[in-house]
Protein backbone atom coordinates (compact mmCIF):
# COMPACT_ATOMS: atom_id res chain seq x y z
CA UNK A 1 0.00 0.00 0.00
CA UNK A 2 1.15 3.34 -0.88
CA UNK A 3 -0.05 7.33 0.32
CA UNK A 4 -2.07 7.20 -2.47
CA UNK A 5 -4.15 4.47 -1.25
CA UNK A 6 -5.64 5.97 1.83
CA UNK A 7 -8.52 7.50 2.18
CA UNK A 8 -9.71 10.78 3.19
CA UNK A 9 -8.74 12.75 6.51
CA UNK A 10 -11.20 11.68 8.95
CA UNK A 11 -9.96 14.04 11.86
CA UNK A 12 -10.69 17.03 10.06
CA UNK A 13 -8.10 19.34 12.35
CA UNK A 14 -4.72 18.59 14.42
CA UNK A 15 -5.02 17.39 17.91
CA UNK A 16 -2.81 18.94 20.23
CA UNK A 17 -0.72 17.14 22.61
CA UNK A 18 -2.44 16.21 25.85
CA UNK A 19 -6.12 16.51 24.23
CA UNK A 20 -8.28 13.64 22.80
CA UNK A 21 -10.81 13.62 19.73
CA UNK A 22 -13.19 11.39 18.14
CA UNK A 23 -14.91 10.69 14.83
CA UNK A 24 -17.83 8.64 13.88
CA UNK A 25 -16.88 5.49 12.01
CA UNK A 26 -18.93 2.42 11.06
CA UNK A 27 -18.44 -0.79 12.69
CA UNK A 28 -15.77 -2.64 10.41
CA UNK A 29 -12.03 -3.67 9.87
CA UNK A 30 -10.18 -0.35 8.60
CA UNK A 31 -6.62 0.38 8.24
CA UNK A 32 -5.53 3.34 10.17
CA UNK A 33 -2.57 5.77 9.81
CA UNK A 34 -1.99 9.15 12.04
CA UNK A 35 0.79 11.07 11.11
CA UNK A 36 2.16 14.32 12.60
CA UNK A 37 2.30 17.78 10.75
CA UNK A 38 5.67 17.12 9.20
CA UNK A 39 4.54 13.62 7.81
CA UNK A 40 5.77 11.27 10.09
CA UNK A 41 3.58 7.89 10.76
CA UNK A 42 2.82 8.03 14.87
CA UNK A 43 0.46 4.88 14.14
CA UNK A 44 0.07 2.68 11.38
CA UNK A 45 -2.40 -0.61 11.64
CA UNK A 46 -3.73 -2.55 8.89
CA UNK A 47 -7.17 -4.73 9.28
CA UNK A 48 -8.04 -2.90 12.88
CA UNK A 49 -11.56 -3.89 14.46
CA UNK A 50 -13.35 -0.85 14.86
CA UNK A 51 -16.63 -1.51 17.36
CA UNK A 52 -18.76 -1.40 20.42
CA UNK A 53 -16.38 -3.20 22.36
CA UNK A 54 -14.21 -0.27 23.94
CA UNK A 55 -11.05 -2.58 23.59
CA UNK A 56 -11.84 -1.25 19.70
CA UNK A 57 -12.51 2.28 20.42
CA UNK A 58 -9.25 3.72 21.53
CA UNK A 59 -5.63 4.55 20.56
CA UNK A 60 -3.66 5.79 23.03
CA UNK A 61 -0.42 8.11 20.81
CA UNK A 62 1.91 8.31 24.06
CA UNK A 63 4.79 6.59 22.01
CA UNK A 64 8.11 7.70 22.58
CA UNK A 65 10.47 7.65 19.38
CA UNK A 66 14.54 7.53 19.98
CA UNK A 67 16.60 10.35 18.57
CA UNK A 68 19.84 10.89 18.62
CA UNK A 69 22.22 14.24 18.85
CA UNK A 70 25.73 13.90 17.77
CA UNK A 71 28.70 16.33 19.10
CA UNK A 72 30.72 17.62 15.88
CA UNK A 73 32.41 20.44 17.70
CA UNK A 74 35.87 20.06 18.91
CA UNK A 75 35.33 20.13 22.66
CA UNK A 76 33.30 17.63 25.05
CA UNK A 77 29.94 18.73 25.41
CA UNK A 78 28.48 17.77 28.74
CA UNK A 79 24.95 19.03 28.99
CA UNK A 80 21.85 18.81 26.59
CA UNK A 81 18.40 20.21 27.55
CA UNK A 82 15.01 19.94 25.89
CA UNK A 83 11.76 21.08 26.48
CA UNK A 84 8.33 20.82 24.93
CA UNK A 85 7.82 24.55 22.50
CA UNK A 86 6.03 26.95 25.14
CA UNK A 87 6.80 24.91 27.76
CA UNK A 88 8.23 25.80 31.05
CA UNK A 89 10.88 23.03 32.11
CA UNK A 90 13.74 22.12 30.82
CA UNK A 91 14.56 17.93 30.90
CA UNK A 92 18.12 17.26 31.12
CA UNK A 93 18.88 14.24 28.40
CA UNK A 94 22.37 13.26 29.65
CA UNK A 95 24.07 12.76 33.36
CA UNK A 96 26.06 15.49 33.85
CA UNK A 97 29.01 12.62 34.22
CA UNK A 98 28.77 11.39 31.06
CA UNK A 99 30.40 13.54 28.60
CA UNK A 100 29.69 13.82 24.93
CA UNK A 101 32.86 13.29 23.28
CA UNK A 102 33.81 15.09 19.37
CA UNK A 103 32.00 12.92 17.14
CA UNK A 104 30.05 10.93 19.48
CA UNK A 105 26.44 10.39 20.19
CA UNK A 106 23.58 10.62 23.04
CA UNK A 107 20.54 8.28 22.28
CA UNK A 108 17.38 9.48 24.08
CA UNK A 109 13.75 9.06 23.86
CA UNK A 110 10.71 11.68 23.00
CA UNK A 111 7.13 11.68 22.25
CA UNK A 112 6.99 13.12 19.21
CA UNK A 113 6.82 17.05 19.11
CA UNK A 114 8.58 20.53 18.57
CA UNK A 115 10.94 21.18 21.35
CA UNK A 116 13.78 23.68 22.26
CA UNK A 117 16.95 22.39 22.60
CA UNK A 118 19.82 23.76 24.22
CA UNK A 119 23.75 22.07 24.37
CA UNK A 120 26.43 22.88 26.67
CA UNK A 121 30.14 22.53 26.92
CA UNK A 122 31.86 21.37 29.87
CA UNK A 123 32.49 24.50 31.72
CA UNK A 124 28.65 25.73 31.42
CA UNK A 125 28.92 27.55 27.93
CA UNK A 126 26.14 27.34 25.87
CA UNK A 127 26.95 26.24 22.48
CA UNK A 128 23.51 25.97 20.97
CA UNK A 129 20.26 26.94 21.19
CA UNK A 130 17.38 25.79 18.94
CA UNK A 131 14.31 27.41 19.79
CA UNK A 132 12.31 25.40 17.77
CA UNK A 133 13.40 21.80 16.53
CA UNK A 134 11.29 18.79 15.59
CA UNK A 135 11.65 15.80 17.19
CA UNK A 136 9.43 12.72 15.16
CA UNK A 137 9.35 9.52 13.11
CA UNK A 138 10.47 11.22 10.42
CA UNK A 139 14.13 12.49 11.89
CA UNK A 140 16.05 10.29 13.31
CA UNK A 141 18.10 12.62 15.53
CA UNK A 142 20.87 16.07 14.90
CA UNK A 143 23.98 16.77 14.19
CA UNK A 144 25.61 19.36 16.63
CA UNK A 145 26.64 21.59 15.29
Amino acid sequence: MDSSDWGANRLGAPIAPGTTSSLTLTVGFYDILIQDGWGGKLYEKYDTPIGSDPNYRNVALDAEFEFYLQNNFAADVCVIKVKPAGGSSWQVLNNAADNITPGNRISFKLLPGIYAVQVYRCVTVLLVNWPDKYFGPAVAGYNVP
